[in-house]
């Protein structure tokens, strides 16, 4: 299976706007009038970012929407491995996860969700996330817990 990483699609620089630019650009994903017209309509409208809020949780076929922590929109696809790591960035599955690791899992998740903007299969992503001598002890073990993980999502 190959995780495919869109890369940002719309960059957080746009402000405010970021919401309205994508519907402007991806208007594919807005199969509701009423929300695209929203959307378009900017920040002005009172329903703009309750609708934003709908829009960035949409999924479509095998891509969803992430938005990172900057603002910035990325169009990920929707393999579980992917599925996974955007959980573990946003802190949604993260239960079993010790607490002391769990801040470093979200940063690690979050540098591959940014990172890895092309093709890859899933051996090179449980291969991006091997545990190395040149990494501290905590981050081996946050590197351990997440390829565990991930193998158990195969």
């Amino acid at each position: 299976m190959q995780i495919k990483h869109f890369g940002c699609v719309v960059d957080s620089a746009h402000g405010i706007y970021t919401p309205q630019i994508f519907a402007e650009q991806f208007p594919e994903w807005l199969d509701d009038a009423e929300e695209k017209s929203i959307l378009l309509a900017g920040p002005e409208h009172e329903d703009y970012w309750d609708v934003w809020n709908d829009v960035i949780f949409y999924e479509r076929e095998d891509q969803f929407i992430w938005l990172g922590e900057s603002g910035d929109v990325f169009i990920l696809s929707n393999s579980p491995m992917q599925s996974l790591i955007a959980a573990w960035e946003s802190m949604e599955e993260l239960d079993n996860c010790p607490n002391e690791l769990r801040s470093t899992v979200q940063e690690l998740a979050r540098d591959f969700l940014i990172e890895c903007d092309e093709f890859i299969s899933e051996e090179e992503a449980l291969y991006y996330f091997k545990p190395s001598p040149y990494n501290d002890a905590l981050v081996n073990k946050a590197l351990e817990w997440m390829q565990k993980g991930l193998e158990e999502a195969r």
